[in-house]
């Protein structure tokens, strides 16, 4: 796992951005996966982090919003499954408006017009390269009290 801290919309809420190189997820596994909740997937499969059906969602709740980047480790493609890049946007959207407030607004992701299907890009067609794994990047990340020394720059 990497982890790298960009520069955001104002100094104290920063770009995280997570880059896991393991197995990676096929675009058509993404809603039931990584844009997810409330799903058991994970419960029986040790080699994966995580079991609550909650995991890296909640984090999106402290971004403005979150970009998702997913490969499937190409010999691990299920039969039918093409070698792809998927990608989508995540954010919440808040439902109040003048006369009536809502307590939580809703999450959103984005997916192709008329299918529904998640944004896909040909692995060759990309600039650089980008093998199997997963890459989230919660842009202007409202980082907690305290935690402002995350973001200087190393004193040696």
């Amino acid at each position: 796992m990497k982890v790298r801290f960009l520069d955001g919309s104002e100094a104290k809420r920063p770009t995280i951005e997570f880059l896991d190189r393991g197995i990676g997820r096929h675009p058509s596994e993404f809603p039931a996966t990584l844009l997810g909740l409330g799903g058991t997937y994970k419960v029986t499969k040790f080699y994966l982090i995580g079991a609550f059906g909650q995991g890296g969602q909640t984090s999106f709740a402290y971004a403005d919003y979150g970009i998702v980047v997913s490969r499937k480790h190409r010999h691990l493609l299920s039969p039918g499954q093409r070698d792809e890049v998927g990608w989508s946007i995540v954010r919440q959207r808040d439902l109040s408006t003048e006369s009536e407030l809502h307590k939580f607004g809703r999450w959103e992701y984005c997916v192709v017009a008329g299918t529904h299907d998640i944004p896909t890009v040909n692995p060759g067609a990309l600039p650089f390269a980008f093998e199997n794994g997963t890459l989230i990047r919660l842009v202007s990340y409202d980082l907690p009290r305290g935690s402002s020394d995350v973001l200087q720059p190393a004193s040696t």
